[in-house]
């Protein structure tokens, strides 16, 4: 996921940058990286902990819930947008809505431990944050 994702997102910019699209493609290429190395790096902190489930789920839940922001995005992008083709990356401020989005899966994990633990994990406090 780490090395084809992010060979997809610098391919994806220099074909937006080949089509005439260059600055809104170099502003939004920071959407996709971060989204993947937090991916990968909350995935490899679950590897890590793999022996112990409590931490090992709730992180696998946010690297699922981050990489789940593209879909959501061009979800969200073709339900807000005139029919059509979609051409080009979206201004860079659209990623705010997405993001946000998904947050509320976060947010839904952080109550679901709140009413079957007393509290909510430590995992979704940091890692929610980040």
């Amino acid at each position: 996921m780490l090395l084809v994702g992010l060979a997809t997102a610098i391919h994806s910019t220099n074909v937006q940058i080949a089509a005439g699209m260059a600055e809104r493609a170099r502003g939004f290429l920071i959407v996709p990286v971060i989204t993947i190395l937090f991916f990968a790096a909350v995935m490899a902190v679950a590897i890590a902990n793999r022996r112990r489930p409590e931490v090992h789920k709730r992180l696998i839940v946010l690297a699922s819930v981050a990489i789940l922001m593209a879909a959501v995005a061009r979800l969200l992008r073709l339900a807000l947008t005139k029919a059509g083709p979609l051409t080009g990356p979206p201004p860079i401020e659209f990623s705010a809505l997405p993001s946000l989005a998904t947050d509320l899966l976060i947010v839904a994990a952080i109550i679901h431990d709140w009413r079957t633990r007393g509290r909510p994990h430590p995992v979704y406090l940091v890692g929610g944050g980040l």
